[in-house]
């Protein structure tokens, strides 16, 4: 419990438990944080399942925000914790490639059973400290691989993020993404165009700053994710490694700015160009350019960098 109980959301939790409880309805941590508990890691957010309906959430606390009614999702405002309590359901059919078109307000078992990974897909009963589950994600956490609930290729075909978000928990976890699911994705990570890029960056993003990010670039190349994801840019496997490696404890705009500078040192405008498409921030593309076209002593900044020389560290500093 301990990962639980010395989180900053804890005492929400145990404020938003314990008035369902009184209520008459169930209500349990789901997903990640579950996932993180038996890892013995700090989960960045604890989120609730319950058999309450959004408009029963709504009538039960006085702060509340209806983020994804049509999906069964609040986020309760409880002892200054913004905490989200979703209803358990399953999905209807997915049509876009990211979202379902319909759900249907189900039971915990069928919630799990939407889900994308076994390890996502575990339940904490509070009162009896104990995790329930439905899809033997304890026995692949125990295992450290990453399989998907169900058959893989239609869990990809409902919802094409979940392909990079296989990359992200590899690169962030260290675990090996399992056989089928692997195949699955080269099947189709192609269509991973489908995805809004905000939300593509947002996973990149996270496996940048992950701990194996170097693992994370090198598996999501031989999944077929890099044509779809970056075009003509060629795999730097030993730049990712000399600069990631020594780099895990920077920020995300250094990070963004060490992954295109590897990969276009051509004019301001290329670079300007890349970073829309990417949607960063324009105070995080003006970084960018600055600092790929920075000079030490009138020569570019490039050749320190790749060379990691200490002026190179010197001027991140400024960044």
């Amino acid at each position: 419990m301990t990962p639980f109980t010395n989180h900053p959301q804890w005492p929400a939790i145990e404020a938003i438990h314990k008035k369902l409880s009184s209520e008459g309805f169930r209500s349990l941590i789901a997903g990640g944080a579950v996932r993180d508990l038996l890892l013995q890691r700090s989960p960045n957010d604890i989120d609730i399942a319950t058999d309450a309906r959004p408009e029963q959430v709504e009538a039960l606390f006085e702060k509340t925000v209806m983020v994804g009614k049509a999906f069964g999702v609040s986020r309760v405002i409880v002892r200054g914790q913004d905490v989200e309590v979703a209803t358990f359901r399953k999905d209807g059919p997915y049509r876009d490639g990211r979202k379902p078109e319909s759900i249907e307000y189900s039971s915990m078992e069928e919630d799990a059973k939407r889900r994308d990974f076994t390890m996502n897909a575990l339940f904490y009963d509070i009162d009896k400290k104990e995790i329930i589950d439905f899809v033997e994600g304890q026995k692949d956490i125990m295992k450290k691989i990453i399989r998907t609930v169900g058959i893989a290729e239609k869990r990809f075909e409902e919802d094409k993020l979940r392909i990079l978000r296989a990359v992200r928990f590899h690169a962030q976890l260290g675990f090996p993404i399992e056989q089928h699911t692997a195949d699955a994705i080269r099947k189709y990570s192609i269509m991973i165009h489908q995805v809004s890029m905000e939300r593509v960056r947002d996973e990149w993003e996270k496996i940048l700053q992950a701990e194996q990010a170097v693992s994370g670039f090198g598996r999501a190349h031989d999944l077929g994710l890099w044509t779809p994801l970056f075009g003509s840019w060629k795999y730097e496997s030993e730049e990712y490694k000399k600069l990631f490696d020594l780099n895990k404890d920077k920020d995300s705009e250094v990070l963004w700015i060490l992954w295109f500078l590897i990969h276009c040192q051509e004019s301001k405008e290329k670079l300007a160009e890349l970073g829309l498409h990417w949607k960063l921030s324009k105070k995080t593309i003006q970084k960018l350019i600055d600092f790929t076209f920075a000079e030490v002593d009138g020569e570019s900044v490039i050749p320190h960098i790749i060379g990691l020389t200490e002026e190179a560290f010197e001027l991140w500093t400024q960044y």
